[in-house]
């Protein structure tokens, strides 16, 4: 008998429905109005909140009902549950939206007995998107490597891993990179929202002015120079990225282009992370067509249903791509991106995966139905002779 496919997404954890949990995970802006949507007319009540008596759930449970509502073999698992592991086994695939590894390092506490067993489901052959491609977005410096051979257009960047004993030697090697950098940023791979991320100039002393201050993108943490950096945080991560610092940045735009289901879908333009809004594909046609033309030659063809390809200027008119996230900030909160439908059009995607991998396993049990036939045969046509002997 062959065993129906069984499908599942992971879930963010939720301790608690209500503000403090929203702001505890970052949520704030990932919520999908109840009102309106044909499948969240039957939610469970656990994934329910209410602000300003508006109905609302999060976009991955909007996705999971948005799945089921399409006739999919689907359940949800929650990223904290102690079995998490014993039960993700029983799934033919897995998929990320809101939480992933980056999330689970971040969110829980290091002395959280869930957290070991959280971190190791991302690990699992049956996790989408799989392990291998997540790697390559979590450690900036593959990608960077691989946009390097490919000529994609990126800032110079060192590679410092906290396996590094003498750092001192270290800088003494990439001496080329010093002389060209006054003032350089650092970057913690599995970083995330910015955490831990550091300015310093040339001579490794962080630069404390007005204006650094101001930057609430960067922490203005107790460092004295790159040497206490290094200290303070090489056993909580895996490696820095080491890049120049960019003054002109601050006043000047990002674009983060996104791809769902394999198409480019919005864009949404930043500036030092207060300032966002959604901007039409003709307003920055030369930026939209450079994040196509990485995606196309680098990311189609791996196992991502959600991709975002962060572009900035780096002179007037020389591109760089910045950042790329498979489990992104979506801004949903704005009108123009909400009414895209952006729960609906990510469940096409997994749902574009799920019929493939069916046809797959389709495939499959028919060839071994054939293999199975064959050998009886064979093994009538063996017996058949023995008899006649």
């Amino acid at each position: 008998m062959i065993k129906m496919a069984k499908f599942a997404i992971l879930l963010l954890p939720y301790f608690h429905s209500n503000s403090s949990s929203i702001q505890k995970f970052g949520m704030d802006n990932r919520i999908y109005q109840k009102i309106g949507k044909p499948w969240l007319k039957n939610v469970d009540p656990q994934f329910i909140f209410t602000i300003q008596s508006i109905s609302y759930v999060y976009d991955d449970v909007s996705i999971y009902y948005y799945l089921k509502w399409r006739g999919i073999n689907c359940d949800y698992l929650f990223g904290n549950d102690p079995k998490i592991i014993e039960k993700a086994k029983l799934y033919d695939r897995i998929f990320l939206i809101t939480f992933d590894k980056l999330q689970a390092l971040h969110t829980l506490e290091v002395n959280d007995p869930n957290a070991k067993i959280v971190e190791e489901i991302f690990s699992l052959p049956n996790l989408y998107p799989n392990p291998r491609d997540q790697e390559l977005i979590y450690h900036k410096n593959k990608y960077l490597d691989l946009f390097k051979k490919h000529h994609i257009s990126i800032l110079p960047f060192l590679h410092l891993p906290s396996s590094t004993s003498n750092l001192s030697f270290f800088c003494s090697q990439h001496s080329d990179f010093w002389s060209k950098s006054r003032d350089f940023i650092i970057k913690p791979i599995f970083g995330q929202h910015s955490i831990d991320i550091q300015r310093f100039t040339m001579n490794g002393k962080e630069e404390r002015t007005k204006e650094k201050r101001e930057e609430k993108e960067y922490n203005d943490q107790d460092h004295t120079n790159l040497n206490a950096y290094f200290a303070k945080f090489k056993t909580k991560y895996p490696g820095f990225i080491i890049q120049p610092y960019l003054h002109k940045l601050k006043d000047s735009f990002e674009y983060r282009n996104y791809f769902i289901g394999g198409k480019y879908l919005y864009t949404v333009r930043t500036q030092c992370e207060e300032i966002e809004s959604y901007i039409e594909e003709s307003e920055c046609k030369a930026i939209v067509d450079y994040a196509k033309y990485v995606y196309h030659r680098l990311f189609k063809n791996r196992s991502y249903y959600i991709l975002r390809i962060d572009i900035a200027y780096q002179d007037q008119d020389e591109l760089f791509v910045s950042e790329v996230e498979f489990v992104p900030y979506l801004f949903t909160h704005l009108c123009e991106v909400n009414k895209l439908n952006i729960d609906q059009k990510i469940g096409n995607a997994i749902l574009s995966m799920i019929q493939s991998h069916k046809k797959y396993y389709s495939w499959y049990f028919i060839l071994v139905l054939i293999l199975i036939t064959l050998f009886y045969l064979f093994y009538l046509s063996i017996k058949r002779d023995t008899i006649i002997i």
